[in-house]
């Protein structure tokens, strides 16, 4: 049973060792003649010297995604409680989607095909649930 648990160990982390290696294959995430050895060594650019210490770490990413959601809830803030406002006392109207009235039947034949339906097809909704072409037509673009 050691054996065998350890036996299993050894390909588990063969296999994450394989994974790792084609994930982070320099051909993919690298200019050619780069290899990630290059960011090991100091680099001199515009006459400063850059250690590799100081190049852009994983860890640099705490700082712009708490920053988007900020941005992201101050956008809903100003469109909600500034922008709509504004909008509405000079005179645009707010219009919220309309969901069409519950039928069946043109649900049933909207599930089945809704991104091809055909003309037969509208017409064949038409003729089973009473209602004209355009009003089929109408509840499909609703819907």
């Amino acid at each position: 049973l050691i054996l065998l648990d350890s036996l299993l160990q050894e390909k588990m982390i063969s296999l994450a060792c394989d994974f790792s290696s084609w994930f982070w294959n320099p051909k993919i995430w690298l200019p050619p003649d780069v290899d990630w050895d290059n960011f090991k060594k100091p680099k001199v650019l515009n006459n400063t010297m850059i250690e590799p210490e100081n190049y852009a770490k994983f860890s640099d990413l705490w700082y712009p995604i708490p920053m988007a959601l900020v941005v992201m809830l101050v956008r809903w803030v100003v469109e909600k409680w500034i922008f709509r406002p504004i909008g509405l006392k000079m005179g645009l109207r707010d219009n919220k989607r309309q969901l069409p009235v519950k039928n069946e039947v043109l649900e049933k034949g909207f599930r089945k095909s809704y991104k091809t339906i055909t003309g037969k097809e509208v017409a064949n909704l038409s003729h089973k649930t009473g209602m004209t072409s355009l009003q089929v037509d109408r509840w499909l673009r609703q819907r």
